[in-house]
């Protein structure tokens, strides 16, 4: 089934079929300008669920709607941001490019991804995922400040006249999707392992904290899920428009459907890694305050100031600056940051972000897309030093992150790119909704705190949703 609005089968196809077997390719691809085209919330709400995913960067001013898929990989593995760079060269190299109308923006051309916070497949609500998938979509549309562009694509196994074919992610029935509650544990053990109660999670932070302490680490982020029963007429529609007029919209939203009848969705103000025309650069967001939605501009300034001088917080912030200059150094990369961090101001919450523009230091430096795979999970999802934080944390958090702060994003090649950490988020399934936080636990933590702070993160998330 296809959108509603769509641009109509162009009259030259069958001579751009030609022209793509001549030049011995096998994937037709054709990006058609649409100067009146509908809005991404008009085309997602005119189809109801025939969709498979969307990615709006409020930053460069782009969205893109994926309708259907061509085809996908999966990836497990430490190689797997490596597999995924490699299927991308060779969809460019066996794709027959065809453009009407105004030159389009490199997001037409490009895979979408997601990969989880672990090497390895995530389990619990979602079972049956791979760690890292890469989808190329058969019919997109992508808007950016310049206009709207129509991307179809055709398999040259395809008779001419075909529509743009493919199968989406959501309706494919391979995948071996696990029933949700039979690969979940009990609430009680939830309530033990994944820090749901503040008891258990007040025991998690000590247990960190005394590893700060004999020098075991210096930093490690806990994780939190909290289960809601499915709240009936969520939409993402609903869920794009509490964005589309906010004066304070995160970077990034996103949503993508997934095999069992389940959403991943979210609202992330954290980019991993950009790479293209504006050269390569990743940021650091670590140290966080809850805003009332109601507070005045006098009241955030009071907010943000605190932050700015709060100790922990800037301690906290410091080991993601330093931590990622640490990863891409032996791939010669060098990160230039500024001396102090500035706030970063969302609807409900301030965080301390400071940009880091990244450079290449030597001659053999490597590509960009190879920093995706050094800095994820970065200090600010997973801790500081990485091999210990992440060893304890594989060791105690016994429910997978799945893609909570994972990343997500879109890839056309190795030098261009773009990455956001999946950060307030949540995981619709038919039967409840999944909402996701962190907190970082550094020296002079407080377990109370951090508490509040995942709480804060989980309530901005479920006014969001409506929960």
């Amino acid at each position: 089934m296809s959108f509603p609005m769509a641009l109509p089968e162009p009259p030259a196809l069958a001579a751009w079929f030609a022209e793509a077997r001549a030049a011995r390719k096998e994937v037709l691809l054709v990006i058609r300008a649409w100067p009146h085209g509908p809005s991404a919330e008009t085309l997602v709400a005119s189809c109801g669920e025939q969709w498979h995913s969307l990615w709006r960067d409020a930053e460069r001013g782009e969205t893109c709607v994926v309708e259907t898929l061509l085809d996908e990989r999966a990836a497990a593995g430490p190689q797997r941001f490596e597999v995924l760079a490699a299927w991308a060269q060779t969809a460019r190299e066996e794709t027959h490019e065809v453009v009407v109308g105004a030159t389009p923006p490199p997001l037409t051309r490009a895979l979408h991804f997601a990969a989880a916070f672990g090497d390895h497949p995530p389990s619990g609500p979602w079972g049956g995922l791979p760690s890292a998938c890469a989808f190329r979509p058969s019919r997109a549309w992508v808007w950016n400040r310049d206009g709207c562009w129509q991307v179809d694509r055709y398999a040259l196994a395809t008779e001419a006249a075909a529509a743009p074919g493919g199968t989406s992610l959501a309706r494919s029935p391979e995948g071996g999707v696990q029933d949700e509650e039979r690969d979940a544990p009990s609430m009680a053990a939830l309530e033990a392992a994944d820090l749901t109660c503040d008891a258990a999670f007040h025991a998690r932070v000590r247990d960190v904290l005394c590893g700060v302490e004999r020098g075991a680490w210096r930093k490690v982020v806990l994780s939190r899920a909290k289960r809601h029963p499915a709240p009936p007429g969520l939409s993402v529609t609903s869920f794009l428009g509490r964005f589309a007029h906010s004066p304070r919209p995160p970077r990034f939203v996103f949503a993508l459907r997934l095999p069992g009848g389940r959403l991943f969705a979210g609202a992330s103000p954290e980019l991993l890694l950009e790479a293209g025309e504006r050269g390569v650069c990743s940021m650091a967001l670590a140290g966080t305050q809850r805003v009332p939605r109601a507070a005045g501009d006098d009241k955030r300034r009071s907010l943000a100031a605190a932050l700015l001088v709060d100790p922990k917080e800037l301690r906290e912030h410091h080991e993601v600056v330093t931590g990622v200059g640490e990863r891409i150094a032996s791939l010669g990369w060098r990160v230039h940051a500024q001396e102090s961090p500035q706030v970063l101001h969302l609807d409900t919450l301030v965080h301390l972000w400071t940009p880091l523009p990244l450079m290449p230091v030597a001659e053999d430096a490597s590509p960009p897309w190879r920093l995706v795979r050094a800095m994820h999970p970065t200090p600010a999802v997973g801790g500081a030093p990485a091999k210990e934080a992440l060893a304890y944390l594989d060791a105690t958090e016994s429910r997978a992150r799945g893609l909570f702060s994972g990343c997500i994003g879109w890839l056309e090649d190795q030098r261009r790119c773009t990455v956001a950490v999946a950060l307030r988020c949540a995981l619709l399934t038919p039967d409840h909704l999944w909402i996701y936080a962190g907190a970082g636990v550094v020296a002079g933590s407080d377990a109370a705190r951090e508490w509040a702070e995942t709480e804060g993160k989980m309530a901005a998330m479920e006014e969001v949703w409506g929960v």
